[in-house]
């Protein structure tokens, strides 16, 4: 058995680095509309729809859309496989790019 002696401060910093390495620094960066329309691949009057209809998560301050760039990429992950579009688009969906 190995014991190995630290600090709390070294243990945190330590911590604080696997954290760093594990979650992507982009995970919880705001996206606006056109962001994930492009990230989709649809058109941008298409993503009313998908937040209404397909469950899309969003937040809405004000009159805009406003996405959490991690729970976009959960939802896509999660969604049966209907991306047939070059780049793995939506574009089976209405109002997506044919």
């Amino acid at each position: 058995m190995t014991v190995i002696v630290t600090t709390a401060e070294e243990l945190r910093a330590l911590i604080r680095e696997e954290l760093a390495r594990a979650v992507p620094a982009n995970a919880d960066e705001w996206m606006s509309a056109d962001d994930v329309a492009k990230m989709l691949d649809v058109k941008r009057s298409t993503i009313p729809a998908l937040v209404t209809r397909e469950g899309l998560p969003c937040y809405r301050p004000g009159k805009g859309y406003t996405f959490r760039r991690s729970e976009v990429e959960a939802w896509i992950r999660a969604r049966p496989s209907r991306r047939t579009g070059p780049r793995g688009s939506l574009s089976a969906l209405p109002g997506g790019k044919r």
